[in-house]
């Protein structure tokens, strides 16, 4: 018998593997992505006690929303003098809107 894996499980398994692999290196805040049915979330993390900093939303799931996002978060970092960061993609992959944001990121000024 085959056995199947559902969408939910796989990106559940990445998830674990790309937390697994995440080093957080002093000075440097983790930026988590979300994605809903109908919006891309982008939260900045800290490294101490795991505690959420600031969260930016925007609606659409396309690329222009991840582009968007990104521009967001680079602006929003650079006005806190955040300048490093780890990308947690939290199991998705590394295509498409994640892919968007982490060069929008990367475009604004933030090392990752």
């Amino acid at each position: 018998m085959i056995k199947r894996t559902t969408k939910k499980q796989r990106i559940g398994a990445r998830r674990i593997r790309v937390r697994k692999s995440l080093t957080l290196a002093s000075g440097k805040v983790r930026v988590s992505i979300r994605k809903t049915n109908t919006a891309v979330i982008g939260s900045v993390v800290s490294e101490e006690g795991g505690k959420e900093i600031f969260s930016i939303r925007r609606k659409g799931k396309n690329r222009e929303a991840g582009s968007a996002l990104g521009e967001a978060l680079a602006k929003e970092m650079g006005r806190r003098k955040l300048t490093a960061a780890v990308f947690d993609r939290s199991g998705n992959a590394y295509h498409g809107v994640i892919q968007e944001i982490a060069e929008a990121l990367r475009k604004g000024g933030v090392g990752i």
